[in-house]
């Protein structure tokens, strides 16, 4: 999986996984980039790129600032939270699975185009139902996730 942050900024993120995971040739431990019992952690800024090998799901990822999306593989959930519960201003989102997606609560005002769902939290969570694996998360205001194949680079034996 590759963390691109295309703004001038400093941003943070973190974000874990369900099984084994390091940090990939284009990670940078001087930039903080850490990868320790499924939990990653780093910041980058000026359209940089950190990349991580895994095995198993994206589990959580997060700014720590203004969003985070949380996966429930047992009822196949994409779960998006503003982490600021404040209306102003409304933080986005757009998730692009392999497989279908679904709106799982009411009161979610996101599209959804195919197998990508677009949205913004506003103080609230949007709930997705989905099938398939994660391909790409944007945060717009803050990173973009690309998970270039959605088959594991390391083996839960590594």
């Amino acid at each position: 999986m590759t963390i691109s942050i295309d703004r001038q900024e400093r941003v943070d993120y973190g974000f874990s996984v369900t099984g084994n995971l390091e940090v990939g040739p284009l990670g940078n431990s001087s930039s903080g980039d850490r990868a320790a019992n499924g939990y990653g952690r780093g910041y980058g800024a000026n359209t940089g790129a950190d990349e991580y090998l895994y095995c198993g799901g994206l589990e959580s990822l997060s700014d720590f600032t203004c969003i985070q999306l949380d996966v429930d593989y047992d009822y196949q959930q994409l779960i998006v939270r503003d982490l600021t519960d404040s209306a102003d201003p409304p933080y986005g989102y757009e998730i692009t699975v392999s497989g279908s997606l679904s709106k799982a609560d009411a009161n979610n005002d996101a599209t959804i185009n195919g197998n990508t769902v677009s949205g913004k939290v506003t103080g609230k969570t949007d709930v997705f139902d989905f099938t398939g694996d994660l391909l790409e998360v944007i945060f717009p205001t803050s990173i973009k996730v690309t998970f270039e194949t959605p088959y594991p680079r390391l083996t839960d034996e590594n």
